[in-house]
């Protein structure tokens, strides 16, 4: 058995043990028994402090030794000097997975990366499933655990996220709080010391409770079981990624945040091309395309309809859909006849589909069942401004109603902040991305259109390159020790001797 065969347990304990849990507020001991009683984990906890006898209504133990053997889960915030002796007693009772908190490894270089080596060499020889260390915690919702000191608890949704930031995964869970998005695994790798973005994405791959893969990365630390897992996880669910340290000042940043060397941008835009990721260019595209992927069906083709009752915002979105890879879908000449049945004479019946200011929510309802009937018509983006005639609620319910009774996509525009934003709350909690701009509605469109290409297209095969790897990582651990950013000449060389 691997330690990857005990995640399992990491995502679905029975029984979580809090090494370092505190009675005082603000400590991250006390935040994460507190977080675990409000998610409701069903299992036991059990706190453990050599000080007190009960925290947060639960009977504490003293010293891990004193705690029970097979233990699912546990969820270390002691300091660093203490947790690998800890480790090692919970090695000894057959511990199967664990979340080290505690920073002061790999990140700070020197005695640290040691330290951490040895962290996880003890936990692959005791087939201990590891998060971190130095990190946030972790969040499964299908188990209602919250083995983390973020602040919120989110809902149980289809999505997974796993970040090697801890603050980005603060930033993220309070914004799905704000938007209403529920998320299945949310975690935050830390250094990963043992588990890391590739054994991720191969639980995920298999996770019933998950739909789309999130992901934030400053560096991969195999490349290879990376490239092949995340070959085969894009062919069944779609992953976005955001990849940091494409600048040099980003990647002297990485090394300090997380120890890591954040390597070629170049590099890593070619592996996501080559492997079917996604590739998010900011916070906020990965936010818009984490909605558009978690809600709507993949558009069969690229043609596109602009429904709009402004001429303005529809000569927009048509410059940014002629800009992309999709297409302005070209209507039949029936539903241009049945358009022209309902729509004022002075209305614009080809696409984009003008209904004019004083379109109310009937006309929008009508045209964009028109237009959704039309086989040239892979996708439908409705745009509104906030005119004086608009009936913004029943628009937004129109757009539901005609989302509900279609097999395409649907993508909402309301313009504005004020005056549309109930409109707006409306469409993202039945399900229908709404965007304040066309241009990231028409880039989510575009994303999932090419993601749609990537899953027909065939599976490529790659000979096996042999070379003595242990050699080469030899060189890199050495590199990695010191604290250096970069090898030099003989140090590659010697990479490629290997």
């Amino acid at each position: 058995m691997s330690c990857e065969a005990h995640i399992n347990a990491l995502f679905h304990p029975q029984t979580v043990a809090v090494i370092g849990a505190s009675e005082k507020p603000g400590k991250i001991g006390h935040t994460v028994v507190a977080n675990m009683i409000e998610a409701g984990f069903p299992g036991r906890i059990i706190p453990v402090n050599p000080k007190a006898d009960e925290i947060l209504g639960l009977p504490v133990v003293g010293d891990v030794a004193d705690l029970p053997e097979d233990l699912d889960l546990a969820v270390v915030t002691i300091p660093v000097a203490a947790v690998l002796p800890a480790m090692e007693t919970l090695a000894a009772k057959k511990l199967k997975s664990a979340i080290v908190i505690t920073a002061g490894f790999k990140e700070v270089g020197g005695e640290g990366y040691y330290l951490e080596k040895r962290l996880a060499e003890l936990c692959r020889e005791n087939d201990i499933a590891l998060i971190g260390p130095n990190c946030l915690g972790m969040i499964s919702t299908p188990s209602k655990i919250n083995a983390s000191f973020a602040a919120g608890q989110p809902g149980e949704g289809k999505i997974a996220f796993f970040s090697q930031s801890g603050a980005l995964c603060v930033a993220i869970l309070d914004w799905a709080l704000k938007e209403n998005i529920g998320f299945s695994r949310f975690v935050s790798l830390g250094n990963k010391a043992v588990i890391s973005e590739s054994q991720m994405l191969a639980f995920l791959r298999q996770d019933q409770h998950t739909n789309v893969i999130l992901g934030y990365i400053e560096n991969v630390e195999n490349g290879t079981a990376f490239l092949a897992e995340a070959a085969r996880v894009t062919r069944e669910k779609p992953v976005i990624m955001i990849k940091s340290g494409t600048t040099a000042a980003g990647a002297k940043a990485a090394s300090s945040h997380t120890g890591a060397i954040a390597g070629s941008d170049q590099a890593y835009t070619a592996a996501f091309k080559k492997t079917g990721i996604i590739r998010a260019g900011d916070v906020e595209t990965l936010f818009n395309l984490a909605q558009a992927f978690a809600t709507q069906p993949l558009p069969e083709g690229p043609g596109l309809v602009l429904v709009t009752n402004s001429g303005g915002p529809g000569i927009l979105a048509a410059d940014a859909c002629e800009k992309s890879s999709l297409s302005m879908a070209r209507m039949s000449l029936t539903t241009v006849e049945r358009l022209k049945e309902f729509l004022p004479p002075y209305a614009s019946l080809y696409n984009p589909v003008d209904i004019i200011g004083d379109a109310d929510a009937e006309r929008y309802r009508k045209t964009l069942e028109a237009v959704l009937d039309d086989p040239q018509v892979h996708a439908a983006l409705v745009l509104l401004s906030p005119t004086s005639s608009a009936h913004i609620e029943e628009t937004a319910q129109a757009v539901i109603d005609n989302a509900r009774q279609t097999s395409k996509p649907v993508f909402a525009c309301f313009m504005g902040g004020v005056r549309v934003e109930p409109g707006r709350r409306m469409l993202l909690d039945a399900g229908i991305p709404c965007y304040a701009f066309p241009e990231p509605a028409i880039k989510s469109i575009e994303s999932m259109y090419a993601y749609s290409l990537w899953k027909k297209t065939p599976e490529a095969h790659y000979p096996a390159i042999f070379g003595n790897a242990d050699a080469a990582r030899e060189v890199f651990d050495a590199v990695r020790g010191r604290g250096d950013l970069e090898v030099v000449e003989f140090q590659a060389q010697e990479v490629l001797r290997a």
